[in-house]
């Protein structure tokens, strides 16, 4: 292929790679709009919200007060005679209503003082007030008591119309149009014809535990989630629509936006999602660390989504199918951007010597068919084991990927962190150099000394005895060593005994304890620094080097160190290289001896990086500890780099 044609493919890839990207850019962005905004919190340990109107809130604490809260801020508070059960407001938002734990139903005036209280027989456990002014109260004792009612009081009356046993806790109670429904413990669903003074329309048995629930009569729909995180939806009749499993975890509040005809739920990990009236969620979004208590509406025809504990979040549910498609579009993107990787590639692999040498390496491998074909099974198999989880850990990395919540895409938060707000990081990275520094040093010193030694020794049968002897420590498990290393460095251990001995009590030390030798002395752990592996590697380059280069360097008169520096040294720089490369490796990725010896303490004296990446695996946060081993990574590669930088000098060949 001609260079000036060649010329013309780049260019032209370039222009498609451009624009592609330009377009894929502007339909993510047209999709990426902030769905939500967060906000100070009012009120911290909600127990229950309502809308009062489009701009205040009525909401219960885990305690005994009410709030009222008008554009983010408290104007109104009111402390009760017990733990807040749940609150309700009329439809024109100028009274209110509170039920305690004692069975008392408080009606409330504008600044939230009492007016009226009316008894219940049992602790109020849901509260809602219908359009026509009726209050519906949900109370009862115990998880299945038979005394668990769900009563209705018309508006203004003392007394209840009806009253339903529903012979289980009341989780869920929701009110609207002429109907009020209900979700029990026992997993049941019942609904009240409000119309009718409160007579139960039906009553249905879900497979569980039912853990909130709301109705929409616009679309004769109720609503009922439960304890599996499974959305279901009921007719008007009582029968199972449909049901979708939402999430891992209970559904703590339901609610429905009738303008862009979408389903928005909360869980008890403070998980919102947001779903179509087919069952589809287009938006997961994390929100808060605790349950979220209720969604209620707002002035602007958003939402605001309302924690036990953390910022109150604003929702955009018009947002929601546009960035549901943004979300859809991105593996499009990134497998456009690697279609354009992988052309231009095979284009330069088709050009020139590069065309020539690939059709040799294809003529090569069709040859030896037979045996590619028999060793693939292997490569597969590393590559799934070994490949794929290094290629997902780099995914994660740009993810949030939690134990706790569903999976989302953060970009280069997770590294941004690290790099800005991660102080342990950072106190990790220079401990970790100053613990690669002196282990590379143990690693090349001690072994190559002792190599030495039994490399001059003239009996061979003293050489085979000490090269054994040598060799006979890695038989002990590292896991032993470490354990006998930090009971020599108790306060009552080994050293502190010595030095004790010899009248040096003023010496004695928390050898471990202290921030000042903690680190040096998880260096010093593991005395004489003999290790098999390298003194075999240094032993065996020792035994390969010609004897007469070592006669000849005699002839010119080069004493022991000369000939140490000279011969040995220049004859053992692969084997210099490997150790060097394993014993970088094996210090940037080990932290057991330091998570053994001191956990990273005192303090962080000891926090080392891949230390970190574990305290954060255990905690559950695996996208920034996947963020924490793709920058080790790199500095492994980096390194790796450095060592295989420089060429081999022609006596490494000749070797």
């Amino acid at each position: 292929m001609g260079r000036g044609r060649l010329w013309l493919l780049a260019a032209a890839a370039v222009v498609v790679a451009a624009a592609g990207n330009a377009g894929f850019a502007t339909a993510y962005g047209s999709g990426g709009s902030d769905l939500r905004s967060a906000r100070p919190a009012a009120v911290t340990g909600v127990a229950d919200a309502v809308a009062v109107d489009p701009s205040t809130t009525l909401v219960a604490t885990l305690g005994d007060q009410v709030a009222l809260v008008r554009d983010g801020r408290v104007v109104a508070r009111q402390a009760l005679d017990a733990t807040v059960g749940g609150v309700a407001a009329s439809a024109d938002g100028s009274t209110y209503y509170a039920g305690t734990s004692l069975g008392t139903v408080y009606t409330l005036d504008g600044s939230l003082h009492p007016t009226v209280a009316l008894r219940v027989p049992d602790a109020v456990a849901g509260l809602r007030v219908a359009s026509d002014g009726a209050v519906v109260v949900a109370h009862g004792s115990g998880a299945f008591g038979q005394n668990s009612t769900v009563d209705v009081y018309p508006a203004g009356a003392a007394t209840a119309s009806a009253v339903a046993r529903v012979g289980a806790s009341v989780n869920g109670l929701d009110a609207a149009g002429g109907t009020a429904v209900y979700g029990t413990l026992a997993a049941q669903v019942g609904e009240l014809t409000l119309d009718g003074g409160g007579k139960q329309a039906w009553q249905v048995t879900l497979p569980q535990p039912v853990t909130s629930v709301a109705a929409v009569p616009s679309r004769g729909w109720v609503l009922a989630g439960d304890s599996s995180g499974r959305l279901n939806l009921l007719d008007d009749h009582g029968s199972v629509s449909g049901s979708v499993a939402v999430g891992p975890y209970p559904l703590t509040t339901v609610a429905y936006d009738p303008a862009h005809d979408e389903i928005l739920t909360g869980d008890q990990h403070g998980t919102l999602r947001i779903l179509d009236d087919s069952g589809r969620v287009l938006v997961t979004s994390q929100l808060a660390n605790s349950p979220l208590r209720a969604i209620v509406a707002t002035r602007r025809g958003d939402y605001l989504a309302v924690p036990q504990s953390g910022v109150w979040s604003t929702v955009d549910t018009g947002a929601a199918r546009a960035a549901y498609r943004a979300q859809r579009l991105r593996p499009w993107w990134i497998a456009f951007d690697a279609v354009l990787v992988v052309g231009l590639l095979v284009l330069l692999g088709l050009t020139g010597r590069r065309r020539a040498g690939l059709a040799r390496t294809g003529r090569r491998v069709w040859r030896n068919r037979l045996a590619y074909l028999m060793v693939a099974p292997t490569v597969l198999v590393v590559a799934g084991l070994t490949f794929y989880p290094a290629v997902t850990a780099f995914y994660y990395s740009f993810t949030n990927f939690s134990l706790s919540a569903v999976t989302e895409w953060v970009g280069l938060s997770n590294y941004r962190t690290i790099f800005t707000g991660d102080t342990y990081f950072w106190v990790g990275v220079k401990n970790m150099a100053i613990v690669t520094g002196f282990s590379l040093l143990k690693t090349v010193t001690v072994p190559l000394l002792a190599a030495e030694l039994v490399f001059w020794l003239r009996n061979a049968i003293h050489q085979y005895v000490f090269r054994t002897l040598f060799v006979l420590s890695a038989v002990v498990p590292t896991l032993v060593i470490t354990l006998l290393w930090k009971q020599v460095f108790d306060p009552y251990g080994l050293i502190n005994s010595l030095l004790s001995a010899v009248g040096l009590d003023s010496w004695r030390h928390a050898w471990l304890g202290d921030e000042a030798t903690a680190l040096w002395s998880v260096i010093g752990a593991g005395f004489p620094y003999l290790t098999a592996f390298p003194f075999l590697i240094f032993l065996g380059g020792l035994l390969t080097i010609n004897r007469e280069i070592y006669e000849s360097a005699a002839i010119d008169g080069a004493g022991r160190f000369r000939r140490f520096v000279h011969v040995d040294l220049a004859h053992l720089r692969p084997q210099l290289r490997i150790v060097g490369f394993l014993g970088l490796v094996g210090t940037v990725e080990n932290f057991a001896s330091i998570f053994i010896l001191t956990n990273g303490g005192p303090g962080d004296a000891t926090e080392v990086p891949a230390l970190e990446m574990y305290t954060r695996i255990g905690s559950g946060d695996l996208g920034y500890a996947s963020a924490i081993g793709v920058i080790l990574f790199a500095v492994i590669v980096a390194a790796t780099m450095f060592i295989l930088r420089f060429r081999r000098s022609a006596m490494e060949v000749d070797a």
